[in-house]
């Protein structure tokens, strides 16, 4: 592709990033009338199929037909897990001759599988910063005060570089415990790449600092110690975040976790519920997944984005390894990071790639990583209690993205989440011989995201210019 072709096509993505706005069709609005076996995604299809029970989130065209679908479930000897009323939904336990009379419904929508999601994060034996993102603190004063960025994840551990104070918020939905706590690791890890400050490591010429250390933090614990967790409870912490994201200034939702796709984004109860919050305002980062080798021949293959990362409203982050230096002009997209395009939508993913490899934040001791691979541990200061650990993976590189986001509203408080998304995109940097479905627009730039935030005038209208100059 010439760098013509190549700018035209990434002006129009900005362009059409500053002029449209979302959808605002309702939640529960179903255009079409799918068949009863296109309703079921293809694991309760399966399931159907072999006469298995299933535990499923169904969602309804309106809240009559939602009371109807719980009576059914009820009168079969099903089970009501829980509602979830920014999708119209249910989570339920039912056998299969139930999921296929509700598919047979009228006013059913869709019935997905209760996934199980995991964490995006892989193991790595040696650590490295050159993520750019210290540039827009540094050069532009920029840290994000104010803002909290909500962290889906496993928990988070209070720390010297995270303490209790700027974690406004601990919902636990495995445990239901209140007092923050991470007995995975991964949640702690990727809340310091987001807003870790460094505290623990200022003696080094190069702190562990975080994309953006002066936000704050609003853990909602959805996976368990060993990584794992229900698309249900991710289901809640959205619903959640959505409820009250006003309360805590929640401007950035970070999820570094996901599932395989077993169905169209518009029926995907986990996507539907990251795309209202998009409409909302709010910016959703997910990881695009490592599922990025075709295990058939051990190459990289296609098709392996993970859901929610394939809603066509989410910030979609593949991993970027940047070979331990801080030059751009040796970093490479590792073989794990998930490729494009999306299954059943063929959408272009993932959106942008970001430093993932080998990459040092925040440990959780006597958390299950931390115990159980003392090889991560990271210890600038021999005999000193170990206060960090390295891990690799696209769920490192969403959380950049994510700290990104929240300095680019800090310097532009009044940005749409379209606009922030259209701003990450234009400033990033391509990678050299590498193609659209494996790096999006490119290599976050964490500087040139924010200095081009800061000048931009929101609410201006169509045909006047939107850009001011540096003197205003």
């Amino acid at each position: 592709m010439t760098k013509l072709a190549t700018s035209l096509r990434r002006a129009a993505w900005v362009l059409a990033g500053f002029a449209c706005l979302a959808a605002s069709s309702p939640a529960w609005a179903q255009e079409t009338s799918p068949s009863q076996q296109t309703k079921l995604d293809e694991v309760v299809r399966q399931a159907v199929a072999e006469g298995r029970s299933v535990r499923a989130i169904v969602r309804f065209t309106d809240e009559a037909a939602r009371k109807r679908g719980a009576g059914m479930v009820s009168h079969r000897g099903g089970h009501v897990r829980r509602a979830f009323n920014a999708v119209g939904a249910l989570c339920i336990d039912v056998d299969a001759a139930t999921a296929d009379a509700l598919a047979a419904d009228s006013g059913t929508v869709s019935v997905s599988i209760d996934a199980q999601v995991h964490s995006s994060a892989t193991g790595a034996m040696w650590a490295s910063q050159s993520s750019g993102a210290d540039a827009p603190r540094q050069n532009l004063q920029r840290g994000g005060r104010s803002i909290s960025v909500a962290v889906i994840d496993s928990g988070v551990r209070p720390h010297a570089d995270l303490p209790a104070a700027r974690i406004r918020k601990f919902v636990d939905f495995v445990n239901g415990r209140t007092a923050p706590y991470d007995d995975f690791g991964h949640g702690t890890h990727v809340a310091g790449i987001v807003a870790g400050s460094g505290a623990a490591s200022l003696f080094l010429e190069d702190p562990y600092v975080g994309a953006a250390p002066d936000v704050d933090v609003v853990a909602l614990k959805v996976l368990d110690r060993t990584g794992a967790g229900r698309t249900s409870d991710v289901l809640a912490a959205l619903e959640w975040v959505a409820a009250n994201h006003t309360t805590y200034n929640i401007r950035v939702v970070n999820l570094s976790l996901g599932h395989p796709v077993f169905e169209p984004a518009a029926s995907d109860p986990l996507v539907q519920a990251a795309e209202a919050l998009a409409r909302r305002g709010i910016v959703v980062v997910a990881s695009a997944g490592n599922l990025g080798i075709d295990w058939r021949d051990g190459f990289p293959g296609s098709g392996g984005i993970t859901s929610p990362a394939n809603g066509p409203s989410v910030i979609a982050v593949g991993a970027v390894d940047n070979k331990g230096t801080h030059a751009r002009g040796d970093d490479s997209v590792p073989g794990y990071s998930s490729r494009g395009p999306t299954r059943f939508d063929l959408l272009v993913k993932p959106d942008l790639v970001a430093s993932a490899h080998h990459v040092v934040s925040l440990a959780a001791p006597e958390s299950y990583l931390f115990e159980k691979f003392p090889g991560l541990h990271v210890n600038p200061q021999p005999g000193a209690v170990t206060q960090y650990m390295t891990l690799s993976g696209t769920s490192m590189a969403a959380p950049l993205v994510a700290g990104t986001a929240a300095l680019i509203l800090d310097a532009n408080p009044r940005l749409t989440a379209a606009t922030v998304r259209a701003v990450l995109e234009f400033t990033a940097q391509q990678l050299p011989d590498t193609n659209l479905l494996t790096q999006g627009a490119g290599s976050v730039n964490a500087q040139g995201a924010v200095r081009l935030a800061g000048l931009i005038k929101p609410g201006t209208e169509v045909g006047q210019i939107w850009l001011q100059s540096r003197n205003g």
